[in-house]
């Protein structure tokens, strides 16, 4: 059972958003600029022993593939996994990209945006140029380049997304 939040109690500015707010719920509200292509993310990966075929249910709980620790439990050997697609159990995608609203933006700057994750029945819902609000955690990930970098992207986890009138 999934539980969608309308309304929170306090609303945040995009341009607020900072990491004192990691895995904590904010309630935003911006424009959306773009919507990514919808893909399919593994959720739970079934992995296949390559020396006896023995096959494990593995949680996939970060953004790259987590294969199973250490040895085969059927053939003790220390295994080679291998991803079985079709006993894999995948969930629904997409990326949005929201910007705040222009009449929130100081003079001067630059407007903010950030990445929100939308889920299972929200994908599809929203479209750019649209007006929404979004109800989610804020989440952090290592940014595009893969160094050692310390920074980090925050983007927001959708809990749900409410198109709004311009008016609202």
């Amino acid at each position: 059972m999934k539980v969608r939040f309308n309304h929170h109690l306090f609303q945040t500015n995009i341009r607020s958003i900072s990491s004192g707010h990691l895995n904590k719920l904010i309630d935003i509200h911006g424009i959306v600029l773009k919507v990514y292509k919808v893909q399919s993310r593994i959720t739970k990966g079934v992995f296949r022993c390559r020396h006896c075929g023995w096959e494990t249910l593995q949680p996939q709980l970060n953004q790259f593939i987590t294969e199973p620790f250490g040895q085969c439990n059927e053939c003790k050997r220390k295994a080679g996994w291998e991803l079985n697609f079709n006993k894999t159990t995948y969930e629904v995608v997409q990326t949005l990209v929201i910007q705040e609203l222009l009449e929130e933006i100081p003079p001067g700057d630059m407007p903010r945006q950030y990445d929100v994750e939308v889920r299972g029945n929200l994908v599809g819902v929203v479209n750019p140029g649209q007006f929404v609000n979004i109800i989610g955690v804020v989440n952090g990930r290592r940014g595009a380049k893969v160094d050692t970098s310390l920074s980090i992207e925050l983007f927001i986890k959708a809990n749900n997304a409410i198109v709004q009138n311009k008016e609202n």
